[in-house]
């Protein structure tokens, strides 16, 4: 039950090093079976009492129910050495966690002790709860994703903060991702919790990278620990190879909120550390908290699905001896006590089968990939496996589907790809039946090619996001990066709407020229849950009548034509054309119709007008089509038609010589496009692009729309 580091290349003796601490799996210890009786000896010497050292454990290597030496599972060989350095002490950092996790050992023994003893609560110093939250944090920034993310070499560092890691490596002389990982976890180990928080937050800054050393603030200070157990006697935690380092909440490719992370003690006994986001067991502040909570599943896909399954977690912060409850409130005691004097008094909250059952899938759903499950009694695995094989509340258990065109890579829908997924479930439903069920598992198979990825998606058209450069392993972060993009756009809209037309316009400017510099495959989404968006009621996110949640657009054209343009050009196309054409259905009575009346009655339409057809979409001249522009440069040569062969009585009559001149540009191009793009372009592309280019972006008359 060992995994070996891919760097073990010394001939120095390898270490073990545990994910999951010794001192931990001791809890889950049970005794070697069948077992074997010793006979009585006449000895006179007292001997100690046998030690469970053996773990009942699904092996799911070998999809069996096996026992396993507590000294030998969940580990990893050669986690902290360092095969690049020529000091002779290469385990320095191991020695330091092993500290670390010797005195933490003693708070944990201090809980379960208490805890078995039938008490109510367990007390500790604040030395002890911050030397509790130092192991906490690390067991989570320690393991094996961690650990894999910072082996790979500065080239081949693919993480979403590639950039900021890069240069900072660069700043502070480290030549490897791998020397900042040992740093920051070095930081993590030196930091002085015991100053104020804005005291150790500074330090923590200085020494870690930022991004890191912001999480351990936020994981310190944004959350509070409390001790859960069952409630019925029948029920048990179980524990992962990767239970430290699960959380529970939403998760996207740009960001995460972990309500709760959890720290199995024992069977009887789960540390929790629980978000201030949700209630505290106090109601102080509740207003601001729940606007917060709001605030926060808004930054997410789909904001009403972005809540907490443990919510209602009957879980409250610890009571302690510098404050006291005053109507809800927290109030300081009116003393001059030092912080090394403060003690927290942690209640074992009693939780009931539901809450147990809850964790224990989470566990199961994240133990795809590993190598074992442990749990305490085989009654007890059987309750959780049936629950979270049952489940369909959790939205847990989605496999994907590989789509099935050779647009996607075969293996990027990660762990929960059908191929990899399905043996995995079918494999806990044979043990579950071999330990005396009858379950039948539900799960929801998701086909990518035709999945609702969103409401704002619809069909996934996986050809035309492929041509964009998108694959299966960018398309979760794209949707989420494109939702930001329309949070913004709605924000934005918001806060402009009552400023003058001219802040207005500069807004918007600035928006095109944010747009324009995303990769286009990701505008191409946004601009398809924008339109999405506008079909639907604010409120209920229902269809309005008569619409269709159909995601082919005008943007089409120019993604299928997406080898025309020149760089850095296609993504402001893609958003022009969306929002113009997005804004006109919504808007029939903007600008003019052919009925022009007089300049008294329509005036306001032909300025509306004017906006549409110039200065929304800008000039041909810049349509980022190389053909097209050299063809506008040589057509610019010619002389434009005179004013006066204008009928001034039309609204042509308003016109400038410049919009003018651009009118019979778009004409002649329009006239000659098929001639000028027949090399580059196959026929439905081309006369689509076409068509979309000039009945929808570079309009070629003016006033030429019918309202009604």
């Amino acid at each position: 039950m060992a995994e070996r580091s891919n760097n073990s290349s010394s001939s120095a003796r390898p270490q073990y090093h545990h994910f999951i601490p010794r001192f931990l799996l001791r809890n889950f210890a049970v005794f070697k079976h069948p077992g074997k009786i010793t006979p009585k000896t006449s000895s006179s010497k007292k001997k100690s009492p046998p030690v469970p050292n053996r773990l009942n454990l699904l092996n799911l290597e070998t999809g069996k129910l096996e026992q396993a030496d507590v000294g030998h599972t969940f580990g990893f060989v050669d986690m902290y050495r360092d095969f690049d350095v020529s000091e002779p002490n290469q385990y320095d950092l191991e020695k330091r966690l092993s500290r670390l996790e010797s005195d933490t050992s003693e708070i944990f023994r201090k809980a379960k002790r208490m805890h078995d003893a039938g008490k109510d609560e367990v007390q500790l110093s604040r030395k002890e709860k911050d030397l509790v939250r130092r192991f906490l944090f690390i067991m989570l920034y320690r393991n094996r994703t961690q650990a894999g993310r910072y082996e790979k070499s500065a080239e081949d560092y693919d993480s979403n903060d590639r950039e900021f890691m890069l240069a900072y490596m660069n700043e502070k002389g480290f030549k490897r991702p791998r020397d900042v990982w040992f740093a920051n976890i070095r930081a993590f180990l030196d930091v002085d919790l015991s100053t104020e928080p804005q005291v150790w937050k500074k330090q923590i800054e200085q020494r870690a990278f930022p991004h890191d050393a912001q999480w351990f603030f936020n994981n310190v200070q944004m959350s509070f620990l409390a001790f859960c157990t069952p409630e019925e006697d029948a029920d048990e935690f179980i524990l992962t190879q990767n239970a430290y380092s699960i959380f529970e909440g939403p998760n996207s490719a740009r960001a995460w909120t972990d309500y709760h992370i959890f720290a199995p003690v024992s069977p009887k006994l789960m540390l929790v550390t629980r978000s201030f986001l949700l209630p505290s067991g106090f109601e102080e502040d509740e207003t601001n908290r729940k606007m917060l909570l709001e605030a926060t599943k808004s930054m997410h896909e789909v904001p009403e699905m972005s809540g907490s399954c443990l919510e209602d977690l009957p879980v409250a912060k610890a009571r302690n001896n510098y404050t006291k409850v005053v109507n809800g409130k927290i109030e300081l005691l009116h003393t001059k006590m030092s912080r090394d004097k403060h003690f927290f008094y942690f209640r074992f909250f009693p939780i009931k089968n539901l809450h147990v059952q809850k964790i224990n899938a989470i566990f199961l759903e994240e133990a795809l990939g590993t190598i074992a499950i442990v749990y305490k009694s085989p009654a007890s695995l059987s309750r959780a496996l049936e629950f979270y094989l049952l489940d369909d509340s959790l939205r847990i258990k989605q496999m994907y589907r590989a789509p099935p065109t050779n647009v996607f890579e075969n293996d990027v829908w990660g762990k929960w790809s059908e191929d990899k997924a399905a043996p995995y479930l079918q494999l806990l439903e044979r043990i579950a039946k071999e330990l005396g069920t009858t379950v039948v598992t539900k799960f929801t198979l998701i086909d990518p090619g035709r999945a609702s990825l969103g409401s704002a998606l619809g069909t996934v058209q996986t050809d035309v996001y492929g041509k964009l450069g998108g694959t299966a392993s960018t398309l979760i972060y794209d949707l989420d990066q494109a939702n930001c993009l329309v949070q913004l756009v709605i924000k934005s809209d918001s806060m402009t709407r009552m400023q003058s037309k001219d802040s207005r316009d500069v807004m918007r400017q600035n928006r095109v020229e944010l747009i324009s510099s995303l990769p286009p495959r990701r505008v191409w989404l946004f601009v398809k849950q924008l339109r999405d968006l506008s079909k639907r009621n604010p409120k209920t996110r229902q269809l309005l009548p008569g619409q269709t949640s159909s995601p082919e657009g005008v943007e089409d054209a120019f993604a299928n034509a997406y080898n025309v343009f020149k760089p850095n050009h296609l993504s402001r196309m893609i958003y022009k054309v969306a929002d113009l054409e997005t804004f006109t259905t919504w808007h029939p009575d903007v600008g003019l119709v052919r009925n022009f009346r007089s300049l008294e009655e329509d005036g306001h339409h032909v300025m509306e007008e004017i906006e549409m057809v110039f200065d929304n979409p800008g000039s041909i001249r810049d349509c980022g089509i190389k053909a097209i522009e050299g063809a506008v440069r040589i057509l610019a040569t010619q002389p434009c038609p005179p004013r006066h062969a204008i009928d001034t009585n039309t609204v042509y009559g308003f016109l400038s010589d410049e919009q003018l001149q651009e009118l019979w540009l778009r004409n002649g191009v329009e006239m000659t496009f098929d001639t000028i793009m027949k090399d580059v372009l196959g026929e439905s592309e081309l006369q689509e692009l076409k068509h979309v280019m000039f009945r929808h972006l570079y309009r070629v008359e003016f006033g030429g729309r019918v309202r009604g």
